[in-house]
């Protein structure tokens, strides 16, 4: 986990928050030379943010078995509604299972659990081309060819 070590050899008063309130952040360690550095993780800084509970209808990739990837299929404000919208959407049928989360508001954005999913190996592959394509094709408005020009050369004229 990462985390961010403030190191101090002198006097320390106390973490605040905005409104100067005293608040319990980090964790204090002590270090062998007689330092002291309040350990602040990534959880610390989630936690500062405002949450809220969220209710997640899950989703599988592979309906027949359900040995593919969970995903959340709803991210509800509700388990009532979770549980409605997540009905007969499951593996064979059945009912998607709904489990209680956090999610954080920051910057007026609602930031809830997800799965990223991996690239399959075809788009990798894609990827790699598009990317040769966008290479050759900045090569060729730096040597002075226009946006139609590349247009013509790819039929698209």
């Amino acid at each position: 986990m990462k985390t961010i070590n403030i190191i101090f050899d002198g006097r320390f008063v106390e973490v605040e928050n905005a409104a100067g309130e005293s608040i319990s952040f980090g964790e204090w360690v002590k270090h062998g030379d007689g330092l002291w550095s309040l350990r602040i993780t990534a959880n610390d800084v989630l936690s500062f943010f405002h949450d809220k509970s969220v209710f997640i209808a899950w989703g599988n990739d592979d309906l027949t078995e359900g040995r593919g990837l969970q995903y959340p299929l709803f991210v509800c404000a509700s388990p009532t509604t979770a549980a409605r919208l997540g009905s007969k959407r499951y593996v064979q049928g059945c009912d998607c299972p709904v489990t209680e989360e956090k999610a954080f508001i920051f910057g007026g954005q609602v930031y809830a659990p997800t799965r990223i999913r991996p690239p399959s190996k075809e788009d990798i592959s894609e990827d790699k081309i598009a990317e040769k394509s966008r290479i050759a094709q900045d090569k060729a408005l730096k040597a002075g060819l226009t946006e139609e020009d590349i247009a013509a050369l790819r039929g698209r004229a």
